[in-house]
């Protein structure tokens, strides 16, 4: 799960993918640990 705070939105992608957005643009991008995500909508 990858959090983009421009859109503020978030969504599930791959980890190798949520890791290298996460260091591509950390300002933007950041990793949602699984104990954050929110039953219904992210599982």
């Amino acid at each position: 799960m990858v959090f983009d705070k421009d859109l503020n939105g978030h969504g599930t992608v791959s980890n190798d993918l949520a890791d290298a957005l996460a260091k591509a643009d950390p300002n933007r991008f950041q990793q949602v640990p699984a104990s954050e995500y929110v039953k219904g909508i992210d599982y």
